[in-house]
């Protein structure tokens, strides 16, 4: 159990620091914000009194930006996740799935297979 806490902890690690070195992501993300921030001050310099409405569609938008930050965020970590799991050798979800479908039709030919050769022994013998 120990082994297993320790390599979860390493991996998750590992998949942090390469996530902080994503110089794209974090390019994108300050640009987010910086715009973000922009709306914002732009927003509360006018009265806010006069537009009740544009608030509303300024929170709803800040909620759209960080919704689709927080997507863009975990689309990565998962990349992220399979890069490092690939180099550590250790199988994902979607490996281990392919694997087990390999092996139930691997069963189905060798059932038949032996099928087949009950089938001939009684025949010759």
């Amino acid at each position: 159990m120990r082994a297993k806490t320790i390599i979860d902890l390493l991996s998750l690690s590992v998949s942090l620091y390469m996530l902080s070195k994503d110089h794209d992501f974090l390019k994108k993300s300050a640009e987010e914000t910086a715009e973000s921030k922009k709306k914002a001050e732009e927003h509360y310099e006018g009265d806010a009194a006069d537009e009740p409405e544009n608030e509303d569609e300024f929170l709803s938008g800040i909620l759209h930006n960080a919704t689709r930050l927080k997507e863009g965020l975990e689309r990565r970590m998962d990349e992220v996740a399979a890069a490092v799991y690939e180099k550590m050798h250790i199988a994902h979800t979607n490996e281990i799935r392919k694997l087990s479908e390999e092996i139930a039709a691997l069963r189905t030919e060798l059932a038949i297979t032996e099928a087949k050769v009950v089938n001939l022994q009684q025949t010759n013998g």
